[in-house]
């Protein structure tokens, strides 16, 4: 499947054909549950689709957020001018939390500062269709940093520790081989 230029629109049925075909490819075609995910898909396809079209310029930005151990390449998921000025919005399914306190957001802000000086920052739920904007302090920023810059000087000293979280983990495609987890690479016991 090849990619859209940003700043060119997308009609609806090349959207849905391009979704058909990776459906297919990737599924969940087989899966039971593939009628009401196939629902689900569209809907949020079409929204997103939609959302394309107006008075704004479509902007296929990568930035480089230099940090102290090194470089933090970051494509934000979508990045439009219009009369207001710059929007950068990070897109997500399902429904918005109570409160949004991601980290990556941190690079959001940052990349928006360093290319546009002033930025609005976004997160855009297509499952409810909600735009929810993503304040944050020069100090807030600034600390989820310094969290990046520990994991780069983590990397570039081979440490790489798992760090067990009741709610990331289960999302995690290791979670069944984690050495965090009780029992993982041991041996079972001979009862």
């Amino acid at each position: 499947m090849g990619s859209i230029e940003a700043s060119k629109g997308v009609a609806p049925e090349e959207a849905l054909k391009r979704l058909e075909s990776a459906w297919e490819q990737i599924g969940p075609a087989d899966h039971p549950y593939s009628p009401v995910y196939w629902d689900a898909a569209v809907m949020i396809v079409e929204r997103a689709v939609a959302r394309r079209v107006g008075r704004v310029e479509i902007i296929d930005a990568e930035w480089q957020i230099v940090r102290p151990g090194g470089r933090i390449r970051l494509r934000p998921d979508h990045v439009e001018i219009g009369p207001e000025g710059p929007v950068v919005r990070r897109m997500r399914t399902g429904r918005p939390p109570k409160k949004i306190d991601d980290d990556i957001y941190a690079l959001y802000q940052q990349g928006a500062a360093q290319v546009y000086g002033k930025a609005r920052v976004e997160a855009l739920y297509l499952t409810t269709d909600e735009t929810v904007p993503v304040e944050m302090s020069a100090k807030v920023v600034a600390n989820r940093l310094e969290k990046y810059d520990a994991a780069i000087a983590g990397i570039r000293a081979g440490e790489f520790p798992p760090k067990p979280n009741d709610r990331i983990c289960p999302r995690c495609p290791q979670y069944f081989i984690c050495p965090a987890l009780p029992g993982v690479g041991t041996p079972p016991s001979k009862s």
